[in-house]
């Protein structure tokens, strides 16, 4: 069961059968600016999956096995769009200069609800973000690790080739 949202159970003045539009108004722009920030969070974590995406499938190029965790993350659920509106001032209706208290309570339970499924898409925008840079990272260092055995590798291959050319030249000189 999911906690009722702060969102719901916030109290503002009352003046005369309404809400104080001044506490509404002011509270509709906090939310807004921290709106427009999760948007931010979500746009920029997007942008990072994406390119991290990028990368892998350009070590895929150079790696035919590194396609298969191409299609892994691409496996992920993507980070859809929540549309928010802007809301800085909303149009309530006037109770005699007050907002009428069943209309705020109502826009702000849907805005709740919006707000929540935005952070939701953050927290899994973020989560494949992070996802996504970890494998990049983890292909380059099992690239770089293959790369050093290979040099490894090659290096022992030519002092084997080079002392078994000198013990050829001993036996042919001998």
């Amino acid at each position: 069961m999911t906690e009722p949202s702060p969102l719901v159970n916030i109290r503002f003045s009352v003046i005369r059968n309404g809400y104080d539009q001044g506490q509404v108004d002011a509270l509709l722009f906090d939310l807004s600016t921290k709106v427009t920030e999760l948007q931010g969070v979500l746009i920029e974590a997007t942008k990072r999956a994406d390119d991290a995406r990028r990368d892998l499938v350009a070590l895929g190029e150079q790696n035919p096995s590194v396609a298969a965790l191409v299609d892994e993350l691409d496996a992920l659920p993507p980070a859809p769009w929540v549309a928010i509106p802007p809301f800085a001032k909303a149009d309530f209706s006037d109770a005699r200069r007050g907002y009428t208290p069943g209309e705020v309570q109502y826009f702000l339970g849907q805005l709740a609800v919006k707000l929540d499924e935005l952070q939701g898409l953050v927290r899994a925008a973020v989560r494949r973000g992070d996802i996504a840079e970890a494998t990049v990272r983890g292909v380059r260092a099992a690239s770089a690790a293959a790369d050093k055995i290979v040099a490894d590798a090659k290096a022992e291959a030519t002092s084997i080739i080079e002392n078994a050319q000198a013990v050829a030249q001993a036996v042919n000189a001998g």
